[in-house]
C-alpha cells in the first residue's frame, strides 16, 4: 500500500492575507487541500480565488462556531449581540448541557449549503478550534456531514507518541481524549491525520521532513496554517507568527524535495 498524503490547510476565507498564502503553498506544490470558513471577512476573496481555478485544490467545509455571526436563529450558539459565543465560552456550555443540539444540526446543515450555493462542493469537513469534537456538537455535525454527502470529517486524535514534541499539542490531545464525544469516535479511520505537533515548532520545515519520514502506508492528512499575519488576523485569531513560519516552510526547497521525491503521493480529498 502506498503512502498518501493530503496537506490540508485550515481557515481559509478567515482573512485575505491566510488565503494569499494557502494558494501560494498550493502553486508551490505543498497544500493540496483546504476547508473554507464560511461568511468569515475573508469569504468572498478566497471563493474568487476558488473560481480563478483555486490551485486545484479540493475545498472542504472548516466548520465555524465561534468567528462573527451564525448563518441560522442558533439561539444556544450567540450571545446576546449576536455573535458565536468565544471558544472558552463555547466549550464551556457543551460540557454544561447548555447547547441545543437542534441549533448545532441547523447551522451545519446551513453552512453546508452556503458552499454549495456558492458553487464549491465539499470533499470533506472539519472544525475550527476542533469544534466539532465538542460533546452535543459532533454528532449533529456527522449527521449534517451525512446529509450533504461528505464522507470524510477530522478527527484529530493523534498518537501521544507525536503530540508530545510539543508541550501546547499534547495538552490539546488531553482535552480532546477528554470529551465524552471524543471517546466514541474511532481515531485512524481511512484517513489518519497528523499536523499538531507543527504549531508552534522551532522548525517547521525539519519538523514537517521528520513526520513524512515516519509515515506509515495508507492516507494521512496533515493539517497546516500556513498564512500572512495582518492586523485583520490578529483581531481574530490567537495564531498569528507560527503561520509565516508555516507558509515559509510549505515553499521551501527542501520541503518541497522530500513531498516530491517520489516516495509518496499528494493527493486531495476529491482524489480518494
Amino acid at each position: 500500500m502506498p503512502i498518501s498524503v493530503i496537506l490540508n490547510a485550515d481557515d481559509l476565507g478567515l482573512t485575505a492575507g491566510i488565503n494569499r498564502a494557502i494558494f501560494q503553498a498550493a502553486r508551490a506544490g505543498a497544500v493540496t487541500s483546504a476547508s473554507l470558513m464560511v461568511g468569515a471577512p475573508g469569504w468572498d476573496d478566497a471563493l474568487a480565488g476558488i473560481r480563478s481555478g483555486g490551485a486545484g485544490l479540493s475545498v472542504g467545509l472548516h466548520l465555524n462556531l465561534t468567528v462573527g455571526r451564525p448563518l441560522t436563529a442558533a439561539p444556544t450558539l450567540h450571545g446576546r449581540d449576536g455573535r458565536f459565543f468565544s471558544l472558552r465560552a463555547l466549550v464551556l456550555r457543551a460540557t454544561t448541557g447548555l447547547i441545543d443540539p437542534d441549533d448545532v444540526l441547523a447551522e451545519s446543515v446551513a453552512q453546508l449549503q452556503a458552499l454549495a450555493a456558492a458553487g464549491v462542493v465539499p470533499t470533506h469537513l472539519d472544525g475550527h478550534r476542533h469544534v466539532h469534537m465538542l460533546p452535543s456538537v459532533g454528532p449533529e455535525v456527522l449527521e449534517a456531514a451525512r446529509r450533504a454527502g461528505v464522507r470524510f470529517v477530522r478527527v484529530p486524535l493523534e498518537p501521544l507518541r507525536e503530540a508530545w514534541r510539543r508541550p501546547g499539542a499534547a495538552l490539546k490531545q488531553a482535552a480532546l481524549r477528554a470529551s465524552a464525544w471524543a471517546a466514541r469516535v474511532p481515531a485512524g479511520g481511512p484517513v489518519r491525520v497528523r499536523g499538531m505537533a507543527l504549531i508552534g515548532a522551532r522548525d517547521v520545515g525539519r519538523s514537517l521532513v521528520e513526520l513524512l519520514d515516519r509515515l506509515p502506508p495508507g492516507v494521512t492528512e496533515i493539517a497546516v496554517h500556513p498564512g500572512h499575519v495582518t492586523p485583520e488576523l490578529k483581531a481574530l485569531d490567537p495564531c498569528t507568527v507560527d503561520r509565516e513560519g508555516e507558509l515559509a516552510a510549505l515553499t521551501s526547497p527542501d520541503v518541497l524535495a522530500r513531498l516530491h521525491d517520489g516516495s509518496l503521493r499528494l493527493i486531495g480529498f476529491a482524489d480518494l
